[in-house]
């Protein structure tokens, strides 16, 4: 519990951080109405597009700010995820507690699963050849409240930094391909230069774009 609230509170101050520097009064020329939970979505927005440009021109933040509020962002979203690990694990660990009474097996299961949670390692270096993608997998993990397998991680980055531009990537089911890949691989080469056209099977296209 103690690690879990040092880092609520660490997480927070870093969200303040940036928020105070993006949405300035003093600074900036485009100041949010909504919630703080609004903003900091804009936040991310701008960190995992790379917009520069708006940061420089709406956001008035000069070079040293804009690097500032990379790394901050990056440190956020990296704690971020692992206080959702750990959180993880307590939840399994707080329904054996409020269950005295479950089955052995699910038991044993729930204990296994709180092993995992806590073991658990992100499945790739932070020295990828693109920050784009580094940050792509970061925000995924945030918002999906888990960590990317390995083989989600090395397929899609083997793809999409391959020097190899007609590169086909043919996966099994359940490997992640419409939950991740699609998203993360249409994020990375929508850069302002390409266009990207995603095609559905009508089964996949009626339940699946979101």
């Amino acid at each position: 519990d103690r690690n879990i609230n040092d880092l609520s509170t660490h997480l927070e101050k870093e969200k303040n951080k940036i928020l105070h520097l993006l949405f300035n009064e003093e600074k900036s020329l485009h100041i949010f109405s909504g919630d703080n939970e609004t903003n900091f979505l804009q936040a991310i927005r701008l960190f995992l597009y790379e917009d520069h440009n708006s940061l420089k021109t709406t956001y008035n933040l000069s070079a040293e700010e804009i690097h500032s509020f990379e790394n901050t962002m990056y440190c956020y979203l990296i704690a971020a995820t692992e206080k959702q690990q750990l959180e993880k694990a307590f939840s399994y660990l707080e329904y054996i507690y409020l269950n005295p009474n479950i089955d052995e097996d699910k038991k044993s299961t729930l204990i296994n699963q709180t092993g995992q949670a806590l073991l658990e390692k992100r499945s790739y270096e932070f020295n990828l050849e693109s920050s784009r993608l580094l940050k792509a997998f970061l925000v995924f993990e945030l918002m999906q409240k888990t960590l990317l397998w390995k083989g989600q991680a090395l397929r899609l980055s083997q793809l999409l930094l391959s020097p190899e531009k007609r590169k086909i990537l043919e996966l099994i089911m359940g490997s992640g391909k419409t939950y991740f890949g699609r998203p993360a691989s249409s994020l990375f080469l929508a850069d302002g230069n390409n266009l990207v056209f995603n095609f559905w099977p009508e089964a996949l296209a009626t339940s699946k774009i979101g």
